[in-house]
């Protein structure tokens, strides 16, 4: 586990700082009071001067902030990246401010990948239907953008179907858009960017498409109607090739 020390950093002014080392690695963080090295030795011993009392106090609560936060990883057995990540936790307890969080990899958030992949696409009209899954996903999850692979659930795929619903009764045609994700995921899994697969439990299943057989009274009319109109034709050539032969014996 960590360990921690206070020290007058001479370097800045003799400001009062916190140590922590972790591994090997230390990091560092001035705590905004300026202390000589009597000062500080008081501070710690219990027997403050009259001027430090109130820092004195101050102290106290600081050092036990950080047993607490070390009782918590060591309960916890959470694990820790480095004396940044610790101090992080520090900063948070003294001072209210959030531990810092790490930027996460452009390509591990799913909206931007998926947008990637559409836009890499050199047939226009296969780029506009990925495009228009992405404007679909937009509309019902606004915040996409943050979402990563691993967010992408069947849960999410079957409150989105719902969703789709409302506009595109069609399953047929709700189905493209999820063709469109399933394709997205397994290109991410291709790249090693994920092994997460929510296709495995959600399942897209088309719908038959109903066939419009015409019945056999339907085609016998048809039929039939042709039938007279060929002989309504051949009727018609006959008399336009019977005045054709009179013009001609003139």
């Amino acid at each position: 586990m960590f360990t921690y020390k206070l020290f007058v950093n001479a370097a800045r002014k003799n400001a009062l700082t916190l140590r922590i080392t972790y591994r090997r690695q230390k990091a560092e963080l001035s705590l905004g009071f300026c202390v000589s090295e009597d000062e500080l030795a008081g501070i710690l011993s219990g027997e403050p001067s009259a001027k430090n009392r109130q820092l004195a106090s101050l102290v106290a609560i600081w050092l036990g902030k950080i047993e607490e936060i070390k009782f918590d990883l060591l309960k916890s057995g959470q694990a820790v990246d480095g004396p940044k990540a610790i101090m992080d936790l520090v900063q948070a307890e003294f001072f209210g401010r959030e531990p810092r969080q790490e930027r996460v990899d452009d390509r591990l958030l799913f909206a931007r990948y998926f947008t990637s992949f559409a836009e890499s696409k050199t047939n226009g009209r296969t780029k506009s239907i990925y495009l228009a899954t992405m404007s679909r996903m937009v509309a019902y999850d606004p915040d996409l953008a943050e979402k990563r692979f691993e967010d992408i659930t069947i849960r999410w795929l079957t409150d989105f179907d719902d969703f789709l619903m409302m506009t595109s009764p069609s399953q047929n045609a709700r189905n493209i858009h999820f063709r469109n994700i399933r394709a997205v995921i397994n290109a991410a899994i291709d790249d090693e960017l994920t092994s997460h697969y929510p296709f495995r439990r959600f399942k897209i299943r088309p719908t038959p498409t109903k066939k419009r057989s015409l019945s056999v009274e339907t085609i016998q009319r048809r039929e039939f109607g042709i039938r007279n109109t060929i002989k309504k034709l051949n009727r018609q050539l006959e008399k336009a090739a019977d005045s054709f032969g009179n013009i001609a014996d003139i």
